[in-house]
């Protein structure tokens, strides 16, 4: 019996269940029709217009993305506004879009675990605890053995392909490490009461830096970069759906990875 779109979204929450996410989010189908037959699926960090041309290329009528294309409500499909030309497009094209958003970062399946563990971090826990069918959100724990500061860049750079990492603080040597995958700013007290050497997000705040840092050291990556390393377990899920199409768009960005510039 073929695959219809309410097949694939109670897959997505056996993986990550949609009753875990916070309450701001809108996790779960966000365009479509339930009842409309899958013809494959392909996965994507955000739904952007290449990532809509190519699924259509492909054949495919269902894209599941990490983050929303809208969280706050929207009166009208204007398409001289940016998100708008997004639903408009795909509800032209007959695309389902299905978000799987904090309930992947919460997820064992999902952004965090995938993180660590692609880190090597060992006797990882959650960094704060949500509910019993989750993980939580971020991760701690510890490295086999201490890994300096230029040891951490490569790893990081390695496991998740990120481009530049900016490091603030004193430390030089990293034993015990904490992150969050994301925006995960206000989550540094977490990191420091679970006595972590070193913590790992993105999106930190100039006052959030300003005062963590004098507490642990803090190593800041780009969000999209960071949360690309984080969906590859969620990809090898879909993967195990029988006889259904699905194909890895994760890098296709949203916007261009930045070209830094080095000032002496």
């Amino acid at each position: 019996m073929p695959y219809v779109v309410e097949d694939i979204l109670a897959a997505i929450d056996e993986i990550a269940p949609f009753n875990v996410q916070e309450e701001w989010d809108n996790s779960g189908l966000v365009i479509g029709d339930l009842s409309c037959k899958v013809d494959g699926l392909a996965l994507a960090l955000d739904l952007t217009q290449e990532v809509i041309d190519k699924a259509r290329d492909l054949g495919v009528n269902v894209i599941v993305t990490h983050h929303p294309p809208i969280i706050s409500p929207m009166k009208k499909w204007d398409v001289s506004n940016y998100s708008a030309s997004l639903f408009y497009k795909s509800a032209h094209y007959g695309m389902n879009v299905i978000s799987a958003h904090t309930n992947l970062d919460m997820s064992y399946n999902g952004i965090n675990v995938t993180l660590t563990e692609s880190l090597k971090i060992h006797d990882y826990k959650p960094l704060i605890y949500f509910q019993e069918n989750a993980f939580g959100l971020g991760a701690w724990g510890h490295f086999e053995a201490e890994v300096s500061k230029d040891e951490l860049a490569e790893l990081m750079s390695r496991a998740w392909n990120v481009s530049w990492i900016a490091f603030y603080g004193q430390g030089e040597r990293f034993k015990k490490v904490a992150l969050c995958g994301g925006s995960g700013g206000e989550f540094w007290v977490n990191a420091f009461n679970v006595g972590a050497d070193i913590y790992i997000t993105a999106d930190m705040k100039y006052h959030q830096i300003a005062e963590a840092q004098r507490y642990l050291t803090l190593a800041i990556v780009d969000h999209g970069q960071m949360e690309r390393g984080g969906l590859s377990k969620f990809m090898e899920k879909l993967k195990q759906l029988p006889e259904i199409r699905v194909y890895d768009l994760t890098e296709i960005k949203a916007y261009d990875d930045p070209k830094i510039i080095y000032i002496e």
